[in-house]
């Protein structure tokens, strides 16, 4: 019995037993050899691949047109799946797990699984990770991306340095960066991007065009409407909370707190969707109301004040201390400011 196996011209061929006793199966393409199976020392069968450039291709024209050479180009990536990695030629350290995973990919150090991930034309970025069906599949710049989830980033194109985890999640951006997004369907219909946000929550910062510097914890937490153009600077924790947000530089605190509040500039703490919290506030009038009665185990200060503070029916019921007659004072609408009598 033959221990090889080989073409007319002997450059392509299977061959046992090379040398003595190896138990060895050695597979020959084009004059050199590419493969060879065996067991370890250990008893554990492996397969070797030799002059590959430590490539590992596997699959229907994936990594068709790899050109590696001997100044690191084209070399230490794994490419598997039917069309994986099909256009890549000089780029390294790429792993392409996947039908059409990177299919077009002209960038290095990227992790890409799942069917059509990274798959988009003109795709030169580097250092991505992502893990989901149809995931980054609209990348062409963007860089050292997480996103994680079937859709998840699936139209960015140029945003970098963020973090998208969850089905569809930052689905519609195509911008932004510097972000954290957990959660299914959290920022999903956000167009232009995040830029420094945090969003966490099923539904969570849903909705918008650009989003910059918020942190939106909690289910439906901010979830805006399409047509809000620019929101920054908000803080919104709990369930629901700020749901018909549409303005800036908020902070909403507790379930559905500020739940149909659209300006800018408010302070809700509270736990329903009251339109009276608890504690309310505006931060550029710098006013703070507590809707119920305030208790103070210990003391409270007014600060001093020479000339006195408007006093209209609106303000009736304001305190303040008069430095000049050391005096507290009382608001009484029409009647104006009255001496709150002491002993």
């Amino acid at each position: 019995i033959q221990n090889e196996l080989f073409d007319s011209d002997s450059d392509t061929k299977i061959s046992v037993e090379r040398f003595y006793d190896e138990d060895k199966i050695r597979f020959d393409l084009m004059g050199s050899q590419v493969l060879s199976l065996e067991k370890n020392i250990y008893n554990v069968f492996r397969i070797d691949y030799n002059d590959q450039f430590e490539n590992l291709v596997i699959g229907k024209n994936s990594g068709i047109n790899l050109r590696p050479n001997n100044f690191g180009n084209g070399t230490k990536n794994t490419l598997i799946g039917a069309y994986a990695g099909n256009g890549i030629t000089t780029v390294q350290f790429n792993t392409l797990v996947g039908n059409s995973s990177g299919i077009n990919l002209n960038g290095s150090g990227n992790t890409f699984l799942g069917i059509f991930t990274g798959d988009s034309f003109l795709n030169t970025g580097i250092n991505n990770t992502f893990l989901g069906m149809f995931t980054g599949s609209s990348n062409q710049t963007g860089s050292y991306n997480t996103f994680v989830g079937v859709r998840a980033g699936q139209m960015n194109i140029t945003g970098e340095r963020n973090v998208f985890i969850g089905g569809n999640s930052s689905y519609a951006q195509t911008s932004g960066s510097q972000s954290v997004i957990i959660g299914d369907g959290s920022s999903s219909n956000v167009t232009n991007g995040n830029f420094g946000s945090v969003i966490i929550g099923y539904a969570a910062g849903q909705n918008g065009q650009t989003l910059a510097r918020n942190v939106i914890i909690g289910k439906q937490a901010g979830l805006a409407f399409s047509s809000t153009n620019f929101i920054e600077g908000n803080v919104i924790l709990g369930n629901q909370a700020g749901f018909s947000l549409n303005g800036s530089n908020n902070i909403f605190i507790g379930n559905q707190a500020g739940y149909s509040e659209s300006g800018s500039n408010k302070l809700y703490i509270e736990g329903s969707n009251s339109n009276s919290p608890l504690i309310y506030g505006e931060f550029d009038n710098d006013l703070v109301k507590v809707n119920g009665t305030l208790h103070i185990s210990e003391t409270a200060k007014l600060t001093p004040l020479s000339s006195p503070p408007t006093c209209t029916s609106a303000e009736e019921g304001l305190l303040y201390f008069n430095v000049n007659n050391r005096t507290l004072q009382v608001c009484k609408g029409s009647l104006g400011w009255k001496e709150v009598l002491t002993n």
